[in-house]
Order: structure tokens, then sequence, then C-alpha cells
């Protein structure tokens, strides 16, 4: 998702690579098309400027080499966060060639699933 930590990270990282940005939420990608990111986190020059490309369909991101995602419980849905056993049945069609999750809750990290880069402070990823 493109919401407060998902947005800052995807436009920092769209300067030196090819980025697409996936939102499920139509009126987000709208708005961030149009300049708003109601989450105050980036400016309306910067989204300008931003090489970012923005879609709320997953299969946008299809045969990446790197998708971050947020993966906070292992199935408990979670208002506005994202469940491993969600993004486990999309991988499918999306076909990341890897994918690291960040923002995981304790369970999450109590029950690690396989297949996945763990985020975590210092980590090093060779693009």
């Amino acid at each position: 998702g493109l919401g407060y930590v998902g947005l800052p990270l995807a436009v920092a990282l769209a300067k030196p690579f090819a980025v697409v940005g996936i939102d499920v939420d139509e009126s987000r990608i709208a708005g961030l098309r149009g300049g708003v990111d109601r989450t105050g986190e980036i400016a309306p020059e910067v989204l300008a400027k931003s090489r970012l490309t923005l879609s709320s369909d997953a299969e946008a991101g299809r045969g990446a080499d790197l998708m971050i995602a947020e993966g906070y419980t292992v199935e408990r849905p979670v208002k506005f966060h994202l469940d491993w056993a969600t993004l486990k049945r999309r991988l499918p069609e999306i076909a990341p060639k890897r994918l690291m999750l960040t923002h995981m809750s304790p369970e999450m990290i109590a029950h690690p699933p396989e297949g996945y880069i763990a985020a975590e402070d210092g980590l090093v990823l060779a693009l």
C-alpha cells in the first residue's frame, strides 16, 4: 500500500529505480495522480517530479525484482493493514522475484512463514 510508510519509500526508491507503487484503494491512486497525498508525507511538487508509476492493480507489479509489502499479521485481518494470508493468496498473480515484508506485528515475528525476506534495521539488498 501507499500509506504513510509505503508512499515515501516508493518515492525515494523511484529516484534510482523503476518503481510501481500499488494501493488497492482506487481513490488513493486518483488522489496521488492529482498531486494530493492525504497523509501529508509527500509534498505535491515532489509527487509531480517523481518517476513513480501508480496503480490500483496488483498485477502491475508482476515479475518485479523486489516487492516490498507489509505483513502485519499471519492471517488475522486488521483494518488498514495487510496480512500474510491475503498477500500469499495473491503472490502467484504478482510473481515477484523476491518479497520483503515490513511492519510485522509481534504475532507475525513469532510465527514467521517461509518465502520472504524480513525487513530489519541495517539490512542491505543488492538490486
